[in-house]
């Protein structure tokens, strides 16, 4: 049950990539250069009355968490080979068909 909440959050993490281009439209890549924290009003505050970019920045980092953490690409690894190939008997795919 642990390794599929573990996955559950690379989906989401994986998900909140496509927020990046409106985040970055709340604020600019330039100015990330200059924010230390989650604190910075810049990120804390709401921007155009809305939690986006404060939830996207925390969403990406806990998904950065998972994987140093919990080896959450370990867990998806083993969870392909067991289930996926294993028990589903699919056929896994290649780095050529992820990557390009």
């Amino acid at each position: 049950m642990e390794d599929l909440v573990i996955i559950t959050g690379l989906q989401n993490t994986l998900l909140m990539g496509l927020a990046v281009p409106n985040s970055l439209k709340m604020c600019p890549n330039r100015e990330f250069a200059t924010i230390k924290d989650r604190h910075d009003p810049r990120i804390a505050s709401n921007v155009d009355g809305k939690s986006t970019l404060r939830t996207t920045i925390h969403v990406l980092t806990n998904g950065v968490r998972l994987v140093e953490e919990l080896k959450a690409d370990e867990v998806l690894e083993r969870w392909i080979k067991d289930v996926y190939v294993g028990e589903w008997q699919q056929v896994a795919k290649t780095d050529e068909m992820i990557v390009g």
